[in-house]
């Protein structure tokens, strides 16, 4: 299964950037082994660094799994003098894999002048470079075993490692399983891999059913107030994703769109949604989003303010983001502190909270200045789980759950709207450009709510 020869990112519009892969042989490459990838910049921009000659780089493979190589530093090798930057590489699964790459930068600013969303370059021959993986003689890690069973409350209170894998790879009794036949089904009806290949997102150590927020809002019987707090990240999952699906596809409402910064994008938003269900006694649920504004000393004011209402809420998803640039460690970790202390005094220990990581950069899409680089929000991840590990230790009678949807966002680019968004919310992007836009926001808050649907059914002490 080929992706088309033009650009991954953007199937309408294609350019190629002054640099290419290495020609060197490569060997044998082994699954589960680490290997090079090395690529050089042409003669005219070495030397100049930034975005013309890289140091670092978004390194992506497709094929049996998609996956794109860490921001680690240690993983990059730059020669500024020849200007060839090695990438270390490991694919854990054996097969033939394209190569895919863009230039990724560490630093605040550093955009080149023409930065435009359809048109940032890739290296000449992205998606015609193969690479051959040949299946280990070792042993598979524990931790990348497979597993069949449902993913269950004690699963997720792990971080429950998965990977992106090629629908077109899976064996035919994994296909006809329980969980393959629903997940596949579903991601061929809403991301036609007639267009793209398609991947579906699979945890290692359990399998779980295809995210259906209608089906969650049925079962999941303690449900009655969900709140959302976070910035753009959570505003365009909640109406891109989760109105829509409750409302036969539509977006009106609490979510009717506007070009009104006021009235739309920065806007708190609040209804109620009936349940279909007359015997219902709950009759309906309420959704909450409350925006939360991305520059710090404004996001925390606006957590300040945050307020209850009549009803009781029950779930809480909290999204720290991308609010914080590139700020220190200690400082992260203080104002993460901060937040959920907030949230904290508000709601109150009823609640089931999700802290939610912060998402990838869809860095071949669009170069964000400030502190969003990939690089960064990965850093901030790792920030987030010191910080909420370190919460809960102070708060072990919350009931919650740490999420983190950066690797599942990382591993599929192709599925950002603008490179920093997961979802199609407006008129942008057209899909014939970015068919799959909203596959890995649909893998993350799959993986949110199954941990509620499977949390109360660990409560409640009965299985469906």
């Amino acid at each position: 299964m080929r992706t088309p020869p033009i650009n991954l990112l953007n199937l309408e519009f294609d350019r190629d950037g002054p640099w290419s892969f290495g020609t060197g042989s490569q060997g044998t490459i082994i699954a589960g082994k680490p290997f090079n990838i090395s690529i050089q910049c042409d003669a005219e921009v070495v030397g100049k660094g930034g975005f013309e000659c890289a140091d670092q780089w978004a390194v992506h493979f497709r094929g049996p799994l998609a996956v794109t190589i860490p921001t680690t530093h240690e993983l990059y090798h730059h020669d500024a003098a020849t200007g060839t930057t090695v990438v270390t590489c490991t694919l854990q699964q054996s097969g033939v894999y394209e190569v895919w790459a863009w230039y990724d930068l560490k630093t605040e600013g550093g955009c080149p002048a023409n930065n435009d969303q359809r048109l940032v370059p890739k290296v000449r021959g992205s998606g015609q470079k193969l690479v051959t993986v040949a299946r280990s003689p070792d042993p598979t890690p524990f931790h990348l075993l497979d597993n069949s069973r449902p993913c269950s409350a004690i699963d997720y209170r792990t971080m429950l490692p998965g990977r992106w894998v090629s629908i077109a790879h899976i064996r035919p009794e994994y296909k006809a399983s329980w969980w393959g036949a629903a997940q596949i089904a579903r991601s061929e009806s809403v991301y036609p891999s007639d267009v793209l290949p398609g991947y579906i997102y699979l945890p290692y150590q359990c399998k779980r059913r295809p995210l259906d927020y209608a089906r969650s809002v049925s079962e999941i019987k303690d449900m009655k107030h969900v709140v959302y707090i976070g910035d753009s990240i959570l505003r365009t999952s909640v109406c891109g994703h989760l109105y829509r699906a409750l409302n036969n596809g539509t977006a009106s409402g609490a979510c009717a769109y506007s070009d009104d910064m006021h009235a739309y994008q920065i806007a708190d938003r609040t209804w109620e949604q009936l349940l279909p269900d007359k015997s219902d006694p709950r009759g309906s649920i309420r959704f909450t989003q409350h925006f939360v504004n991305d520059w710090p000393a404004k996001a925390l004011e606006d957590v300040d303010v945050v307020v209850n209402t009549s009803e009781p809420v029950t779930h809480v998803v909290a999204n720290i983001g991308m609010w914080f640039g590139h700020v220190p460690e200690e400082m992260y970790i203080n104002q993460a502190t901060y937040v959920m202390d907030r949230i904290l005094t508000v709601f109150g220990t009823t609640p089931r909270y999700t802290w939610m990581h912060t998402t990838s950069i869809g860095t071949g899409i669009f170069c964000y200045d400030r502190g969003m680089k990939r690089i960064w929000t990965r850093r901030h991840r790792d920030y987030a789980t010191t910080a909420l590990r370190k919460w809960h230790a102070r708060y072990p009678e919350v009931r919650l759950n740490i999420y983190d949807p950066w690797p599942i966002m990382d591993g599929r680019h192709e599925t950002a709207s603008d490179g920093r968004h997961w979802v199609k919310e407006t008129w942008w992007p057209s899909l014939t450009e970015r068919p799959h836009v909203g596959a890995a926001d649909d893998a993350s808050m799959e993986g949110i709510w199954d941990a509620w649907h499977a949390f109360y059914i660990e409560e409640k002490g009965f299985v469906y």
